[in-house]
């Protein structure tokens, strides 16, 4: 075999190894290419999707934290400023206080006072009702009463009050006195 028959065998061999390369990579590897590409973009949404919710359950977590606090907080409010005039929890209140520092409630009456005009419609109207409270114990305990009234968790102001001796003193020394007190507490609408 001469030369050039070899160079030239040489040069079609390796153009035959050449185009079934090139078969090999249009019909196997090309594919194969275009699947991983495939894949490998759905894992990177797939990993993108399940960050994105990771991220949003961790901000409902925080949402739901923080409402939760604002629960609390409402419930606090509610307590100071009830969303109704609740004239019970009022007379409870004032009874404990009264047995707590040692006077007597003699009388009590309670008002529920017109609504103030609000020109703001997103607020709330404040709703008020007066008490008169008539209560009889020592200058201790009468003042006591007073403090525990203007510091109670409901919100109480105290409108006017009045103090005077009881009468029935013991060696001189008055020491029993009769406060009549007028309170107004606070409710919302």
């Amino acid at each position: 075999m001469r030369a050039s028959t070899k160079r030239i065998l040489s040069i079609g061999i390796s153009g035959i190894l050449f185009i079934a390369a090139l078969v090999v990579y249009a019909n196997l590897i090309r594919p194969a290419t275009v699947l991983v590409g495939q894949k490998r973009s759905e894992l990177y949404s797939k990993e993108s999707a399940f960050e994105n919710q990771k991220l949003a359950v961790q901000k409902v977590k925080e949402l739901i934290s923080k409402l939760q606090g604002v629960a609390e907080l409402q419930r606090t409010v509610s307590l100071v400023m009830p969303s109704r005039p609740d004239i019970t929890q009022v007379l409870n209140q004032l009874q404990a206080i009264t047995n707590t520092y040692q006077t007597n409630l003699k009388s009590f009456t309670i008002r529920t006072l017109p609504f103030e005009g609000n020109s703001k419609a997103l607020v709330k109207r404040i709703g008020t009702l007066e008490l008169d409270v008539t209560v009889t114990g020592s200058y201790d305990s009468v003042k006591n009463f007073l403090r525990a009234m203007e510091t109670n968790v409901r919100v109480f102001n105290v409108k006017r009050f009045r103090v005077s001796p009881a009468g029935g003193s013991q060696g001189g020394v008055q020491d029993f006195f009769t406060a009549q007190v007028t309170f107004q507490a606070y409710y919302q609408e």
